[in-house]
């Protein structure tokens, strides 16, 4: 689904207002926390998520390419060799 041709102005403290039709359809609430990244030119802002990027587990996590992946997953993908 792709919504956009909204444009939004930033505030003097570098704000700006996602529109709520756009939270609403990924399911971004009040308080979530939101990963910002930039990419060439481009501001991309996506729901964190709390878990492994795998399995969303949330043991053991570390980060890798700024991703977080639980000690299963890494042992998992450790014996793929």
């Amino acid at each position: 689904m792709k919504i956009g041709g909204v444009i939004r102005t930033i505030d003097k403290l570098g704000r700006v207002v996602i529109p709520k039709s756009m939270c609403k359809a990924l399911g971004i609430h009040a308080d979530d926390e939101l990963d910002v990244t930039m990419e060439g030119e481009r501001i991309i802002l996506q729901k964190c998520r709390n878990g492994c990027v795998f399995c969303d587990s949330t043991d053991r996590l570390v980060l890798f390419n700024g991703r977080k992946v639980c000690g299963a997953c890494v042992e998992s993908l450790s014996d793929m060799k």
